[in-house]
């Protein structure tokens, strides 16, 4: 199909397996991948079970393209489960949070990505015109503390709980 003169591919299932087929399917690398703007923050340790930052990390990791933008939006839960048919009108998402991922992107490219390959772009639920970087910590165990604390009776772990209050 195409999409505004591009050539353009629909996926029904998660965005890393938009991103396994693109590997397959496309026979040239991409500049960029935008994958988002899904709902719920990625943020902390659990960014990397995002399939919105997986679909980012992977399209790099496998030189899909050379660089690649996640995006999320800390909307309301109401909008989490809602049964979408396709047919919304989704023009109140347009100036926000779609202007300010509009304006984000053009900052980014401006900046060359800010010496970055990646980037992870969180949307406050509420509009906002502040924006804050952070860098990904290198080592997970810097925010997983090992060894956890396995209780194999009631199929339960927690991290030991002197470790807490160290946590970067």
């Amino acid at each position: 199909e195409i999409v505004d003169g591009v050539p353009a591919l629909w996926v029904s299932g998660y965005p890393a397996d938009a991103i396994e087929l693109s590997v397959g399917y496309f026979k040239k690398p991409f500049d960029l991948v935008i994958s988002g703007i899904n709902l719920g923050a990625n943020i902390g340790g659990a960014v990397f079970s995002s399939g919105t930052y997986a679909a980012a990390h992977r399209s790099v990791s496998l030189s899909l393209a050379t660089r690649a933008i996640a995006m999320s939006w800390d909307a309301h839960s109401s909008l989490y489960h809602k049964e979408h048919n396709g047919k919304e009108d989704i023009a109140q998402y347009l100036d926000y949070p779609g202007a300010a991922a509009y304006d984000i992107l053009e900052r980014a490219l401006k900046h060359d990505f800010w010496g970055a390959n990646i980037l992870n772009i969180n949307f406050p639920g509420k509009r906002s015109r502040s924006v804050h970087f952070t860098r990904p910590l290198p080592d997970l165990k810097q925010f997983y503390k090992y060894p956890m604390d396995i209780d194999t009776r009631r199929h339960t772990f927690s991290y030991p709980k002197d470790d807490l209050a160290k946590r970067p």
